[in-house]
């Protein structure tokens, strides 16, 4: 299957490619990791219409990343054939703040912001989406983020940006130059809260996180764009699939640095690789 979509994409750029799932998101993904090229992953949301959303939490999270990403860069779309059968939310619903070292923040008007950006607030920080305000200390765990972040003030002025350990609450000693921030949900505004409010659904607690997603103003995210169905891409003819059993074999005898895709530069490190010098990771 990569070797298809290595050939296809090696030589054409589409706008989008609609994927059957998931697993197959991923092998479209791996090979734009593989050429460098740029591109947004949405996930396979299978949600239907009226649905109360809070239990797709997971999934909106990464949908609205994905989504954030999308509308803020040029890049290939790679979206499963379920997601494509919703509108999404357009783009005036999406923002990104960079915080960095030395900024001054004005303590009332950046908690209003937060608060129409979708975040929760809270003691102490959980989960994506929560912000937990103590004194000088600022803790947000933005969903675009692996690792919560702790702003520390002096008066209004940032004196440091941290990841911090959300079950230990403990700060990670490095310290960050700057940090971006994506909004936690929908980007609240007035229309939006009013349709929340007259809308029928028949939720527990309706409120932007329940129906929010199906009472804004929505967009076939296709519509105009250069799409490929993954299906109709055809076999690849100078190109094919490798099942490799002994990496440190191929290594080995290869005359050329053997390209490697790996989750992250730690997952890299701790791999079983002999000779890393010949190796070159993407991530």
């Amino acid at each position: 299957m990569w070797a298809k979509y290595y050939e296809y994409l090696k030589q054409n750029s589409p706008g989008v490619i609609v994927v059957e799932d998931e697993k197959e998101a991923k092998q479209v993904a791996d090979v734009m990791k593989l050429l460098q090229k740029p591109f947004v992953q949405l996930p396979d949301f299978r949600a239907e219409y009226g649905d109360d959303l809070r239990v797709f939490k997971e999934e909106l999270d990464t949908l609205f990343v994905g989504l954030n990403d999308y509308y803020h860069t040029s890049s290939l779309l790679i979206i499963p054939k379920a997601t494509a059968t919703h509108p999404m939310p357009v783009q005036k619903y999406f923002a990104r703040k960079n915080i960095e070292f030395g900024d001054r923040i004005d303590f009332k008007e950046f908690k209003e912001q937060l608060y129409q950006w979708g975040y929760t607030f809270v003691d102490i920080i959980e989960a994506k989406g929560e912000v937990s305000i103590r004194g000088d200390i600022i803790d947000i765990f933005p969903p675009n983020l692996t690792k919560p972040v702790r702003l520390s003030l002096f008066d209004d002025e940032i004196e440091s940006i941290r990841y911090f350990d959300p079950t230990t609450q403990r700060s990670i000693k490095e310290e960050l130059e700057e940090v971006e921030i994506y909004n936690a949900f929908l980007v609240r505004n007035e229309e939006l809260e009013q349709a929340i409010e007259n809308s029928n659904f028949d939720v527990f607690e309706k409120d932007i996180y329940s129906v929010g997603f199906w009472v804004a103003d929505r967009q076939d995210i296709l519509a105009g764009k250069k799409v490929v169905q993954a299906q109709d891409i055809p076999e690849a003819k100078e190109w094919r699939d490798l099942e490799v059993f002994n990496i440190n074999e191929l290594i080995k005898n290869s005359s050329k640095k053997v390209i490697v895709l790996a989750k992250s530069p730690e997952v890299a490190r701790r791999s079983a690789i002999a000779e890393l010098e010949k190796v070159a990771f993407r991530y």
